[in-house]
């Protein structure tokens, strides 16, 4: 295969600079570097990154060497914050004596305070059609159109009880699809949920449910 060339006019970086790549996920040096283009290797002297597939879209930044300490936490003293690193959650450490330590060299980071967010739809109804709101009713499926977006959970709400599944939503610029078979009893609300509860993006842009309806 041949060597990947990446095309970024006045990028401005020198050979062996150390850079984060979005769509490699991970740090590289550059190489071979001209005014409007460079190649990448795996450390200083090792092996150029060979091309593989078209890279639609993504980023590169400069970055220093890595890290293990992340300091500067003692507004957090005693608490339990999340470690992101590279668009991933490195897992969640107890600040001491303002720090955190991750177990291996990270580049570009985030830390903080863990946080869970929760989408509620409202009581399902049908637009122009049948009124099915006050009648009893069962979610038998659901499917969340996502972009953008990594994990989270999506699945129905009844009796106070919520019933999801894992949507393992992986990043990418283009639209995705994923199938839940949710869980639980009839009920007139049909309420379905979509939550997370890590410091990661997510993007739902559309929810299609199965509806059953009870026929007395």
């Amino acid at each position: 295969m041949a060597d990947l060339v990446v095309y970024l006019p006045g990028h401005g970086y020198a050979d062996n600079t150390l850079v984060f790549c979005s769509w490699l996920d991970g740090p590289y040096n550059i190489d071979d570097p001209t005014a409007n283009s460079f190649k990448l290797t795996n450390g200083a002297a090792g092996p150029n990154i060979e091309y593989t597939s078209t890279v639609a879209s993504g980023y590169v930044r400069e970055v220093s060497s890595g890290i293990t300490s992340i300091t500067g936490l003692d507004h957090l003293e005693g608490e339990s914050v999340y470690v992101a690193a590279e668009g991933s959650i490195v897992g969640m450490y107890t600040v001491s004596d303002g720090a955190v330590t991750v177990p291996s060299s990270i580049y570009t980071y985030q830390a903080g305070k863990a946080y869970a967010w929760k989408v509620k739809t409202m009581r399902f109804a049908v637009p122009g059609g049948a009124n099915v709101q006050a009648r009893v009713k069962r979610l038998s499926g659901a499917t969340l159109r996502f972009i953008r977006s990594v994990g989270g959970k999506a699945g129905q709400q009844y009796d106070d009880v919520e019933y999801l599944g894992d949507l393992d939503a992986t990043f990418s610029v283009k639209s995705a699809d994923s199938s839940i078979l949710t869980k639980g009893g009839f009920s007139t609300d049909g309420v379905s949920v979509i939550k997370g509860d890590q410091p990661l993006p997510f993007t739902g842009l559309a929810l299609i449910t199965e509806l059953e309806v009870w026929e007395p």
